[in-house]
């Protein structure tokens, strides 16, 4: 049975093995910098449980620069909500292609419905450009992404319409 569900504080030492798991190109972030961003997602960040075994989560936070946010830092407060930067979507490799990304996707789409925000951006990484595609991103060009996020990185957006 599939469960999403907001962020708890006892899901952290799953929610860092997973991500120990599957980011390969890019090193992994401290509990810390992980944790701030969930403090300061606004609702907008959830895991995935199959059964009672954590298979992957989505954090995301207000961002109002046209940059991304620089990796491994701990985030200044965010006084504009024009964006909602969608930090992080991983699923164990083992479980991927059973619906689990969709999944807390959908429940991130329906947290945002009612927010005014003008777009939402990512940072595609090793090569999930086309995965985001199909999620209705584009590549936002113009602007440049941070070295730490790998040589593959991509800056995407997809527009969000309130209400």
């Amino acid at each position: 049975m599939m469960i999403i569900r907001k962020i708890q504080d006892t899901d952290w030492p799953a929610i860092l093995a997973v991500q120990e798991r599957v980011y390969i190109d890019v090193p992994p972030e401290p509990l810390n910098v992980l944790q701030d961003k969930v403090r300061h997602s606004k609702g907008t960040c959830f895991v995935c449980l199959a059964g009672s075994r954590l298979v992957g989560y989505l954090l995301s936070h207000p961002w109002g620069e046209e940059k991304p946010p620089t990796l491994h830092q701990t985030l200044a407060p965010a006084y504009c909500d024009d964006y909602i930067f969608l930090h992080d979507l991983a699923i164990d490799s083992a479980q991927k292609g059973m619906g689990y990304g969709k999944a807390l996707l959908a429940a991130f789409w329906d947290s945002i419905k009612a927010k005014k925000v003008n777009a939402v951006r990512l940072v595609a990484v090793q090569d999930s450009e086309g995965f985001w595609q199909r999620q209705g991103f584009q590549v936002k060009k113009g602007l440049s992404v941070a070295a730490g996020y790998g040589d593959s990185a991509t800056l995407m957006e997809r527009l969000h319409k309130s209400g």
